[in-house]
Protein backbone atom coordinates (compact mmCIF):
# COMPACT_ATOMS: atom_id res chain seq x y z
CA UNK A 1 0.00 0.00 0.00
CA UNK A 2 1.36 3.44 -0.89
CA UNK A 3 1.27 6.51 1.37
CA UNK A 4 -1.59 7.93 -0.69
CA UNK A 5 -3.64 4.78 -0.04
CA UNK A 6 -3.10 4.51 3.72
CA UNK A 7 -5.89 5.75 5.97
CA UNK A 8 -5.73 7.60 9.28
CA UNK A 9 -8.94 8.27 11.22
CA UNK A 10 -9.22 11.06 13.76
CA UNK A 11 -12.17 11.42 16.12
CA UNK A 12 -13.84 14.49 17.51
CA UNK A 13 -16.70 14.84 19.95
CA UNK A 14 -18.73 15.91 16.91
CA UNK A 15 -17.52 13.58 14.16
CA UNK A 16 -14.58 12.05 12.37
CA UNK A 17 -12.06 12.99 9.73
CA UNK A 18 -10.22 10.48 7.59
CA UNK A 19 -7.09 11.29 5.61
CA UNK A 20 -4.74 9.34 3.44
CA UNK A 21 -1.08 8.85 4.32
CA UNK A 22 -0.22 12.18 2.68
CA UNK A 23 -2.70 14.04 4.91
CA UNK A 24 -5.26 14.70 2.18
CA UNK A 25 -8.84 14.47 3.42
CA UNK A 26 -10.69 11.39 2.24
CA UNK A 27 -13.83 11.84 4.34
CA UNK A 28 -15.11 14.27 6.93
CA UNK A 29 -18.26 13.78 8.96
CA UNK A 30 -19.35 16.34 11.53
CA UNK A 31 -22.69 16.98 13.16
CA UNK A 32 -21.81 20.69 13.31
CA UNK A 33 -20.68 23.29 10.86
CA UNK A 34 -17.29 23.56 12.53
CA UNK A 35 -13.57 23.68 11.89
CA UNK A 36 -13.44 19.99 10.90
CA UNK A 37 -15.15 20.93 7.65
CA UNK A 38 -12.49 23.59 6.98
CA UNK A 39 -9.51 21.18 7.08
CA UNK A 40 -7.91 20.72 3.67
CA UNK A 41 -4.84 18.73 4.70
CA UNK A 42 -3.54 17.24 7.94
CA UNK A 43 0.14 17.80 8.73
CA UNK A 44 1.09 14.12 8.77
CA UNK A 45 4.81 14.93 8.61
CA UNK A 46 4.65 16.99 11.82
CA UNK A 47 2.49 14.41 13.55
CA UNK A 48 4.97 11.69 12.65
CA UNK A 49 7.80 13.86 14.03
CA UNK A 50 5.87 14.40 17.27
CA UNK A 51 5.10 10.72 17.73
CA UNK A 52 8.75 9.87 17.04
CA UNK A 53 9.85 12.32 19.75
CA UNK A 54 7.61 10.34 22.08
CA UNK A 55 9.00 6.97 21.05
CA UNK A 56 5.79 6.01 19.24
CA UNK A 57 6.09 4.14 15.93
CA UNK A 58 3.97 6.24 13.59
CA UNK A 59 3.68 3.29 11.21
CA UNK A 60 1.60 1.54 13.87
CA UNK A 61 -0.87 4.42 14.21
CA UNK A 62 -4.18 4.32 12.35
CA UNK A 63 -6.28 6.64 14.50
CA UNK A 64 -6.17 9.49 16.98
CA UNK A 65 -7.93 12.60 18.21
CA UNK A 66 -8.47 15.65 16.00
CA UNK A 67 -6.49 17.75 18.47
CA UNK A 68 -3.38 15.62 17.85
CA UNK A 69 -2.43 17.33 14.60
CA UNK A 70 -1.74 20.62 12.85
CA UNK A 71 -3.44 21.28 9.53
CA UNK A 72 -3.93 23.56 6.56
CA UNK A 73 -7.38 25.05 6.08
CA UNK A 74 -9.20 25.53 2.77
CA UNK A 75 -7.56 28.96 2.36
CA UNK A 76 -4.06 27.49 2.74
CA UNK A 77 -3.48 28.84 6.28
CA UNK A 78 -1.54 26.62 8.67
CA UNK A 79 -2.98 25.89 12.12
CA UNK A 80 -0.60 24.51 14.73
CA UNK A 81 -1.64 21.60 16.97
CA UNK A 82 -3.18 22.55 20.29
CA UNK A 83 -0.21 22.98 22.63
CA UNK A 84 -2.33 22.67 25.80
CA UNK A 85 -3.70 19.36 24.48
CA UNK A 86 -0.16 18.11 24.00
CA UNK A 87 0.91 19.26 27.46
CA UNK A 88 -2.00 17.75 29.36
CA UNK A 89 -4.38 15.41 27.57
CA UNK A 90 -2.06 13.57 25.17
CA UNK A 91 -0.08 12.22 28.10
CA UNK A 92 -1.08 10.02 30.98
CA UNK A 93 -1.67 12.41 33.87
CA UNK A 94 0.26 10.12 36.22
CA UNK A 95 3.62 10.65 34.52
CA UNK A 96 6.17 11.81 37.08
CA UNK A 97 8.64 13.55 34.79
CA UNK A 98 6.67 16.62 33.76
CA UNK A 99 9.86 18.36 32.57
CA UNK A 100 10.38 15.62 29.99
CA UNK A 101 6.84 16.17 28.66
CA UNK A 102 7.37 19.93 28.42
CA UNK A 103 10.66 19.37 26.56
CA UNK A 104 9.05 16.98 24.05
CA UNK A 105 6.17 19.36 23.37
CA UNK A 106 8.50 22.34 23.07
CA UNK A 107 10.74 20.37 20.70
CA UNK A 108 7.71 19.58 18.54
CA UNK A 109 6.81 23.28 18.36
CA UNK A 110 10.45 24.16 17.57
CA UNK A 111 10.17 21.74 14.63
CA UNK A 112 6.99 23.51 13.49
CA UNK A 113 8.73 26.89 13.74
CA UNK A 114 11.57 25.67 11.52
CA UNK A 115 9.50 23.71 9.02
CA UNK A 116 6.18 25.50 8.74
Amino acid sequence: MTKSQERLTFESSHGIIVCNGLGLIVRSESDLSDWLNDIAKIDVEELENYYTLNGIDFGEIDSGDVLDFGYWDMDGNYHKPDKNWRMTTFYNQDLNDHKEIVNMVNNSFDWIGKNR
